[in-house]
């Protein structure tokens, strides 16, 4: 018995490690665990619905999701596919308040009750009705065609509508999106026409390819070896030490397709100047068509996190390649809009964002967008915007 004494000693100390390490990284860093509420595991399903304005959530859809930290949240849509647990109407006696957006708005990464529109509900209080018409993937041109579409086929004006602006809103050159788009009209500078509306992409399209991602996760999973798929299913340690080779994935800092900080860079200006200019003669157009029915529109502009942290620009190198940070205007887009918006109602987060980013982490580690403490912020600066209408 004593000579197999160390034997069984190492083999207990090794599992009370492995055990250990488990415990750590379950608590400190949690995984994305190939559970069905991974994006890659075959029986996960996504909210998302193709409609005539492209992309966005399957009404009464709801479920968990993994969001900030690997942290597991709850997402609920209402009957008109907008992330709430409530339906949305205007509400006799008080300002109805619009919030237009993207993934940000939509509270992507944030439970139910950690979203902007939350946050504004919260700091403005019941004389106020807010409702949050954020999708995610969505840009400044769906927004303002759902405007128009509650608007005329509904009667639904808000009292006041806010669209939030966010950098990769000025990709909409750059890539084949199956989105609707308003074109400029160059002689007049404020007509538009409307192309790709209803988005031609069938929706019996869209279900194939959606049927042959869940083919292709059917495939990798069953395709796997029996005990790594086990591992990768229950163990958090197992699945970071697996997908630690992943994690520094390199892109090209010169990329003019990147819409992170291709819009920034200094000798990209020719490739952006059009997205620029479409982004404001837009909003521009949008003011006027809100205003003249007797509704009041504020524009928000939300900062990349690396406009607003330093840190996030400084480790900036680590994540691209040919990356120069004097070949980047950090504020160059804030002066375009300061110019675009002068006179509107306009509010602008990076000042309060780099205030806060240097004691608060205000963007989760997906995508860049907003913690709970981030949409907190930014539902502040708006509320008090909406105070002053």
């Amino acid at each position: 018995m004593r000579k197999w004494f160390p034997l069984v000693l190492a083999v207990i100390v090794i599992i009370i490690t492995l055990l250990a390490v488990e415990l750590v990284v379950s608590l400190a860093a949690p995984q994305r665990l190939l559970t069905e509420i991974n994006a890659e595991h075959p029986e996960y399903e996504p909210f998302n619905t193709m409609t005539d304005f492209g992309i966005m959530p399957e009404p009464y859809s709801e479920g968990y999701r993994y969001g900030e930290r690997n942290q597991k949240i709850w997402v609920k849509h209402n009957s008109q596919g907008f992330r709430s647990d409530d339906e949305y109407y205007l509400v006799p006696g008080k300002t109805n308040v619009a919030l237009f957006g993207d993934s940000r708005v939509y509270g992507f990464g944030n439970d139910q009750d950690e979203t902007i529109g939350t946050y504004i509900q919260e700091q403005l209080g019941d004389s106020f009705n807010v409702m949050n018409f954020g999708v995610p993937g969505w840009n400044l041109d769906q927004e303002f065609l759902l405007y128009m579409y509650l608007a005329l086929n509904e009667d639904f004006k808000a009292d006041i509508n806010v669209f939030f602006i966010h950098p990769n809103d000025l990709s909409l050159y750059l890539e084949e999106f199956k989105k609707p788009l308003f074109m400029v009209d160059n002689v007049t500078d404020f007509g538009f026409s409307l192309f790709n509306y209803p988005v031609k992409y069938p929706k019996e399209d869209y279900e194939l390819d959606m049927l042959a991602d869940k083919d292709r996760r059917s495939r990798a999973y069953k395709g796997m070896d029996p005990l790594h798929r086990f591992m990768l299913r229950h163990s958090h340690a197992y699945t970071f030490f697996n997908g630690f080779r992943h994690r520094f994935k390199r892109m090209d800092a010169t990329s003019e397709d990147d819409v992170n900080l291709a819009p920034f860079r200094l000798d990209a200006e020719h490739i952006y100047k059009k997205s620029y200019r479409h982004l404001c003669l837009l909003s521009q157009r949008m003011r006027l068509d809100i205003e003249t029915v007797g509704s009041r529109v504020i524009f928000v502009y939300v900062p990349a996190d690396f406009q607003v942290d330093e840190k996030a620009l400084e480790e900036a190198d680590k994540y691209y390649y040919n990356f120069d940070p004097d070949n980047f205007d950090m504020d160059k887009m804030n002066t375009i809009l300061d110019d675009c918006w002068e006179g509107a109602d306009y509010v602008d987060l990076t000042p309060v964002f780099r205030q806060k980013a240097k004691k608060t982490r205000l963007y989760n580690t997906f995508l860049g967008h907003w913690t709970p403490e981030g949409a907190e912020l930014a539902a502040g600066a708006v509320a008090g915007e909406i105070l002053t209408i």
